[in-house]
């Protein structure tokens, strides 16, 4: 096995100097430089990456942890953080969640864990995490971000959607095509960023007049099959609106199909407004109208922000983000509630 011993024997310098050109730092001549490059390539020498960890007392490293690696967003900030620690060359542990229980435990634990790994930085897509959680978190490291939710303990350190834009948007598009009924689906309102699309959706619609009944919350499981369900409970209450709006694309899929199997006509009898733009609200049917957000833009701000803080990599980072409505075939106009 070749090792700098042999680079700097082989390039006629010392141990010292042979270290500094690999390590591109302190003062060498340009002759000597490219003596110990050639000798590198001559030899065939590969640095040894605990060895450099071991003189930087870095892993260069980050960690990141998820809370469901199955949920669309999850998987689009994970590809989209690794991508970026790649590009600054930097690798990427990440943990998730190991039981159904609480995630704040669960988000705690994997954070030691992560620091037990003598991780540089620890990412945390806090989307079910509450504020006391956040706190904990932020007391046990200081380079730390959030992804996915605000921070008011340190704004700075969270990188989040602005929901409540979201859920104006899905309101204010339901409105202009004379829908003034409302059902929301959701798989919970203790998750900050669904009851932020709640706010956003509420405001725009009562803003505009509309009485407080005419918004009916209905919380089902967050998936199709839960979507589904929920559908055919709306139907059972008598339902007289004419638009649904859910706070995820998979939920809103199985609203659709589940309207569908209640006989009901989408979008010409009640609209289904998605969120996420996902793979379900681009292939179901019908293709489903959509909140879409920059999860992946998120995603690569909030590690742009930790290479900056652990290796003092200059970039300039965001840490809120707007959404856009996508128009498809799910929603449409509508000339008076259907229980009227």
């Amino acid at each position: 096995m070749v090792t700098l011993k042999d680079v700097a024997k082989r390039a006629g310098v010392g141990l010292a100097t042979a270290s500094r050109v690999i390590r591109e730092s302190g003062s060498v001549s340009v002759e000597t430089a490219e003596r110990v490059r050639a000798a590198i390539v001559d030899l065939q020498y590969r640095p040894s990456s605990i060895g450099r960890a071991m003189a930087r007392r870095s892993l260069d490293a980050l960690g990141i942890f998820v809370p469901d690696y199955a949920d669309t967003d999850v998987r689009c900030i994970l590809e989209a953080a690794s991508r970026e620690a790649r590009v600054a060359n930097r690798i990427m542990f990440v943990t998730g969640s190991r039981s159904d229980g609480p995630v704040g435990p669960e988000a705690i634990a994997a954070v030691q864990e992560l620091l037990d790994r003598d991780c540089d930085g620890i990412l945390v897509v806090a989307q079910n995490l509450e504020e006391s959680d956040l706190g904990k978190i932020a007391s046990m490291f200081e380079k730390v971000v959030f992804i996915d939710r605000p921070f008011a303990g340190n704004p700075d350190a969270a990188f989040h959607v602005a929901h409540q834009i979201g859920g104006r948007l899905a309101a204010e598009h339901l409105w202009s095509f004379g829908h003034r009924h409302f059902a929301f689906v959701t798989d919970s309102l203790l998750v900050w960023s669904n009851a932020a699309k709640l706010e956003g959706f509420r405001a725009e619609i009562f803003g505009r007049g509309a009485a407080r009944e005419s918004i009916e919350v209905f919380e089902s499981a967050p998936s199709y099959q839960g979507g589904c369900e929920s559908a055919i409970r709306i139907l059972e209450t008598g339902f007289g609106g004419t638009a649904v709006f859910c706070s995820d694309d998979s939920m809103a899929a199985g609203v659709a199909a589940g309207l569908r199997i209640g006989g009901v006509s989408v979008p010409d009898e009640i609209s289904v407004v998605g969120y996420g733009d996902s793979y379900a609200a681009r292939y179901c049917s019908p293709p489903l109208t959509t909140v879409a957000v920059p999860a992946a833009e998120v995603a690569q701000q909030a590690v742009r922000s930790l290479l900056r803080r652990c290796y003092g990599i200059q970039c300039v980072t965001e840490r809120e983000f707007s959404p856009c409505l996508v128009r498809r075939e799910s929603s449409s106009s509508t000339k008076s509630d259907r229980g009227s």
